[in-house]
């Protein structure tokens, strides 16, 4: 029996009551999985991390399946020290606001601003389009007035 089984188990617990608290539900690490899965790839692909964490969060919740609803599951070596570090490093990135979904949510943030900072600064078609009659108009009396002194002074 390997006690690293027990400690992997209380230290997905962890992880998983904060991610109920995040979701407000009874299974925050599925919920996790889920919406990182419906993300679009165009969205993510700018965070480095997105498919390994991914993968190792599907993997780890098997573990902890696994050893929740198999007998004798906590005799066997299903974990690694590596495991239980990796959980508690993903922990400490959902506080701090560095794990997937957060930067997911930074980076969509910042797209948001991106656009409002473009609909401030760049004229629209129809706005363009006004100026364009108006300095047409404009060029046209110029025009029509030198036609007039031309035709005054003959």
């Amino acid at each position: 029996m390997s006690n690293i089984n027990y400690i992997f188990f209380e230290e997905f617990k962890n992880l998983e009551k904060l991610c109920n608290d995040m979701f407000q539900s009874h299974n925050g690490v599925t919920n996790y999985i889920d919406e990182m899965q419906t993300a679009s790839h165009g969205i993510y692909c700018s965070i480095p991390s997105w498919e390994s964490d991914l993968n190792q969060l599907k993997r780890l919740r098997h573990i902890r399946n696994h050893m929740a609803h198999e007998a004798g599951a906590f005799e066997d070596n299903l974990c690694t020290h590596s495991d239980v570090a990796w959980i508690q490093d993903f922990y400490e990135r959902i506080l701090n606001q560095s794990d997937p979904l957060a930067l997911l949510h930074q980076n969509l943030q910042a797209r948001r601003n991106i656009v409002k900072y473009r609909k401030k600064t760049i004229p629209r078609p129809e706005e363009t389009q006004k100026v364009f009659v108006a300095l047409l108009f404009t060029v046209l009396i110029f025009i029509v007035i030198l036609f007039v002194l031309f035709l005054s002074l003959q």
